[in-house]
C-alpha cells in the first residue's frame, strides 16, 4: 500500500491486496479508512468492489452496470 497512485507498470508488479489472492494487480483502490492508501486489485476483485459499492448504495441497475463494466474490461 502506498500514498500515491501506482503507475500502470508499477501496479502490475504487485499482487492483489485481497487476502489469499495471488493474481496480479491491474487496478487500484484508495481506501479512506486506511488514511487514503492505494491498494492493488486484480480484475475480479476490482469488479467485486464495484459491484459491492453499487449494491451498498442501492443502485437500481447494479447487475447491468457490472456486466457492462466486465465487458469493457474484457475488451481492453
Amino acid at each position: 500500500m502506498r500514498r500515491k497512485p501506482y503507475t500502470q507498470i508499477g501496479i502490475r508488479r504487485l499482487k492483489c491486496c485481497v487476502s489469499g489472492c495471488e493474481n496480479r494487480g491491474e487496478f487500484q483502490w484508495q481506501c479512506c479508512a486506511t488514511g487514503n492508501l492505494w491498494m492493488p486489485l486484480c480484475v475480479e476483485h476490482d469488479i467485486g468492489m464495484n459491484q459491492m459499492a453499487l449494491e451498498y448504495i442501492g443502485h437500481p441497475r447494479t447487475e447491468a452496470l457490472v456486466e457492462e463494466y466486465r465487458a469493457k474490461i474484457a475488451g481492453e
